[in-house]
């Protein structure tokens, strides 16, 4: 991590810390983990701190990674090019801008909830691609796939500090572009998802 980066981390650190001994009891933060399916079975987990606006209305910042196996993958027409991804594990890093929206009686330890967010996903590169003409040469360490902005959609219950929710992470098709421009092929990286986890900090007990 270079030196910018870990002083903008410990900037934020600090900025969570100040915001939190002053409003203590409307900060809470989440930690969830859970199966998801994407092009095949995956897991996924994610830290969610949360502001509370109100007793029905909460806004966050969901920091989330999704490890999967394969990839819904599409080649160009007539592409001199192979990608081969088969089972391979990959990821995807999200950043979430989270609204949710609860809908039980005020006080009440149960609490269904609706809710999203505007979410950019870093995705990870391809495993293997090389041409028709070479297949011998791998041109994954040099081939982009570019992050997209994309939306999560999700809704569950809260009872107590136990939070259980199932999710969608929508994330448009990515072109897969080799070193001299040519584009490749496509991926799909959308996934669905059960989260299980817990709450800590301020609001309903």
């Amino acid at each position: 991590m270079l030196r910018k980066e870990k002083s903008a981390f410990i900037f934020l650190l600090l900025c969570v810390y100040t915001l939190y001994a002053q409003e203590e009891n409307r900060i809470r933060v989440g930690l969830e983990l859970g199966p998801a399916k994407g092009a095949d079975i995956a897991f996924l987990a994610a830290l969610e701190p949360k502001f509370i606006i109100n007793e029905n209305s909460t806004v966050g910042l969901r920091l989330g990674v999704a490890f999967l196996l394969g990839r819904n993958i599409e080649e160009s027409m007539k592409s001199q090019y192979i990608i081969e991804e088969g089972f391979s594990l990959h990821e995807i890093y999200s950043l979430a801008a989270t609204f949710d929206r609860y809908l039980g009686k005020a006080n009440s330890r149960f609490q269904p909830f609706i809710g999203g967010g505007l979410s950019y996903y870093k995705l990870s590169g391809i495993s293997n691609i090389s041409t028709k003409d070479n297949h011998d040469v791998n041109l994954a360490s040099t081939t982009k796939v570019k992050g997209q902005m994309g939306l999560l959609v999700r809704g569950g219950f809260e009872l107590g500090k136990f939070r259980l929710g199932l999710e969608y992470n929508s994330i448009p098709k990515t072109k897969i572009q080799v070193p001299n421009g040519d584009i490749a092929g496509s991926v799909k990286d959308s996934y669905f998802g059960v989260s299980i986890g817990c709450i800590f900090g301020g609001g309903k007990n």
